[in-house]
């Protein structure tokens, strides 16, 4: 486009190839746009699960919770939670939402309790699937990190989350 000054619109069903080519995407189901935007839009704030859910790979993990704005906190159930600083603003008065959590926005070392399920060590990366609530979440760590398949302690990126409501699928 730049060299051309020509706009191109070219349809594909291979996610990384549309975050690669495009400076635009416009996301559809169904035959109704869900998201329009640039690359990092799309992937860092999906505007529906939907989205969130079809852009990346791993794909984002989408976690059913409890919001607790009294202490600012996500509850996933089993007794896990994360702090969410500013969560009221956030959700609002949503009580049960949906968490948007990407791969990578996982590390080691933290006070959110995970069993690993599986371990997969792919070279420069690992990933682990573990529960978390009544979903199965995935984490993209470093392929140096050392691993074990006993209960390990979790941080999450909170600046990063994205909070879908669980009725509509949109974000909040």
């Amino acid at each position: 486009h730049a060299t051309t000054g020509t706009s191109i619109v070219y349809v594909t069903h291979d996610q990384i190839e549309a975050m690669t080519l495009a400076t635009k995407i416009v996301v559809l189901k169904d035959g109704v746009v869900q998201q329009i935007g640039t690359p990092d839009e799309i992937y860092n704030s999906p505007q529906t699960t939907f989205v969130a859910d079809f852009m990346g790979s791993p794909p984002m993990n989408l976690i059913e919770a409890s919001a607790d704005t009294a202490s600012s906190s996500v509850q996933f159930g089993g007794g896990q939670q994360v702090h969410v600083p500013g969560l009221a603003e956030k959700v609002s008065s949503r009580s049960s939402i949906i968490v948007g959590i990407r791969p990578e926005d996982f590390s080691i070392g933290g006070d959110l309790k995970i069993k690993p399920l599986t371990l997969e060590h792919t070279g420069s990366d690992n990933f682990v699937s573990f529960k978390l609530g009544e979903s199965v979440a995935t984490a993209r760590l470093s392929g140096r990190e050392q691993l074990s398949e006993d209960e390990m302690g979790f941080s999450v990126d909170t600046a990063h989350m994205c909070f879908f409501d669980k009725q509509t699928g949109n974000r909040i």
